[in-house]
Protein backbone atom coordinates (compact mmCIF):
# COMPACT_ATOMS: atom_id res chain seq x y z
CA UNK A 1 0.00 0.00 0.00
CA UNK A 2 1.26 3.13 -0.65
CA UNK A 3 0.73 6.04 1.21
CA UNK A 4 0.11 10.25 -0.19
CA UNK A 5 0.69 13.19 1.53
CA UNK A 6 0.96 17.06 0.44
CA UNK A 7 3.89 19.03 1.36
CA UNK A 8 3.46 21.94 -0.38
CA UNK A 9 0.04 23.65 -1.88
CA UNK A 10 0.82 22.26 -5.68
CA UNK A 11 -0.14 21.89 -9.59
CA UNK A 12 -0.16 17.87 -8.81
CA UNK A 13 2.38 17.15 -11.41
CA UNK A 14 5.82 17.20 -9.15
CA UNK A 15 6.17 14.14 -7.02
CA UNK A 16 8.83 12.38 -4.75
CA UNK A 17 7.93 8.64 -3.75
CA UNK A 18 10.13 7.66 -1.15
CA UNK A 19 10.46 3.58 -0.80
CA UNK A 20 11.92 3.01 3.06
CA UNK A 21 13.57 -0.60 3.62
CA UNK A 22 15.27 -2.28 6.48
CA UNK A 23 17.63 -5.44 6.50
CA UNK A 24 15.54 -8.86 6.98
CA UNK A 25 17.96 -9.49 9.98
CA UNK A 26 16.38 -6.37 12.07
CA UNK A 27 13.14 -6.79 11.46
CA UNK A 28 12.06 -6.14 14.87
CA UNK A 29 12.84 -2.54 13.85
CA UNK A 30 9.71 -2.85 11.60
CA UNK A 31 7.37 -3.75 14.23
CA UNK A 32 8.96 -0.94 16.81
CA UNK A 33 10.17 1.82 15.01
CA UNK A 34 8.76 3.73 12.08
CA UNK A 35 10.00 5.89 9.49
CA UNK A 36 10.33 9.77 10.07
CA UNK A 37 10.32 11.52 7.15
CA UNK A 38 10.74 15.04 6.51
CA UNK A 39 10.12 16.73 3.38
CA UNK A 40 11.56 20.46 3.95
CA UNK A 41 9.75 21.39 7.06
CA UNK A 42 7.22 19.05 6.91
CA UNK A 43 7.63 16.42 9.12
CA UNK A 44 5.91 13.44 8.85
CA UNK A 45 5.05 9.45 9.93
CA UNK A 46 5.09 7.05 7.61
CA UNK A 47 4.63 3.59 7.10
CA UNK A 48 7.85 1.19 6.47
CA UNK A 49 7.23 0.61 2.33
CA UNK A 50 6.52 3.50 -0.19
CA UNK A 51 5.32 6.65 0.51
CA UNK A 52 4.15 9.26 -2.25
CA UNK A 53 4.94 13.13 -1.35
CA UNK A 54 3.37 15.76 -3.70
CA UNK A 55 5.30 19.06 -4.67
CA UNK A 56 6.18 22.15 -5.89
CA UNK A 57 9.40 21.90 -8.62
CA UNK A 58 12.35 23.19 -6.70
CA UNK A 59 15.20 22.14 -4.93
CA UNK A 60 13.81 20.14 -1.80
CA UNK A 61 15.47 18.48 1.42
CA UNK A 62 14.38 15.22 2.29
CA UNK A 63 15.23 13.35 5.55
CA UNK A 64 14.74 10.37 7.14
CA UNK A 65 15.27 8.91 10.71
CA UNK A 66 13.99 6.05 13.18
CA UNK A 67 12.79 8.82 15.74
CA UNK A 68 14.77 10.40 18.32
CA UNK A 69 16.97 9.12 21.18
CA UNK A 70 18.68 11.17 23.96
CA UNK A 71 18.14 13.92 21.34
CA UNK A 72 19.60 12.36 18.56
CA UNK A 73 18.11 10.80 15.51
CA UNK A 74 18.63 7.60 15.31
CA UNK A 75 19.51 5.98 11.35
CA UNK A 76 19.58 9.53 10.15
CA UNK A 77 20.21 10.11 6.27
CA UNK A 78 19.30 13.28 3.93
CA UNK A 79 19.30 14.14 0.49
CA UNK A 80 18.67 17.22 -1.66
CA UNK A 81 16.97 16.90 -4.67
CA UNK A 82 15.64 19.11 -7.54
CA UNK A 83 12.22 18.16 -8.72
CA UNK A 84 11.54 19.73 -12.00
CA UNK A 85 7.52 20.31 -13.41
CA UNK A 86 5.95 16.89 -14.57
CA UNK A 87 8.69 15.35 -13.00
CA UNK A 88 8.46 11.72 -10.15
CA UNK A 89 11.57 11.39 -8.02
CA UNK A 90 12.09 8.20 -6.61
CA UNK A 91 14.23 7.65 -3.86
CA UNK A 92 15.21 4.69 -1.64
CA UNK A 93 16.09 5.04 1.75
CA UNK A 94 18.09 1.96 3.83
CA UNK A 95 17.83 1.58 7.58
CA UNK A 96 21.60 0.66 9.37
CA UNK A 97 22.64 -2.71 10.70
CA UNK A 98 22.99 -0.50 14.43
CA UNK A 99 20.23 1.79 15.33
CA UNK A 100 22.85 4.68 16.27
CA UNK A 101 24.74 4.32 12.84
CA UNK A 102 23.36 6.07 9.80
CA UNK A 103 20.67 5.46 7.26
CA UNK A 104 21.57 5.61 3.50
CA UNK A 105 18.97 7.56 0.74
CA UNK A 106 19.76 7.51 -2.70
CA UNK A 107 17.86 8.70 -5.72
CA UNK A 108 17.26 5.49 -8.00
CA UNK A 109 15.33 7.02 -10.64
CA UNK A 110 13.51 10.15 -12.23
CA UNK A 111 10.75 10.14 -14.81
CA UNK A 112 9.32 13.17 -16.65
CA UNK A 113 5.80 13.14 -17.16
CA UNK A 114 4.83 11.29 -20.64
CA UNK A 115 7.79 9.41 -20.80
CA UNK A 116 8.31 6.24 -19.55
Amino acid sequence: MTEHRTVDDHDGKSTIVLKTRMNPLTVTMYFVLRPVVTVDDTRSFCKWGETTFHVNPGLHEVRVSLGDALFRPLGEASISVQVASGTTVYLRYSAPYLLFSQGRIREVSRVTQGQR
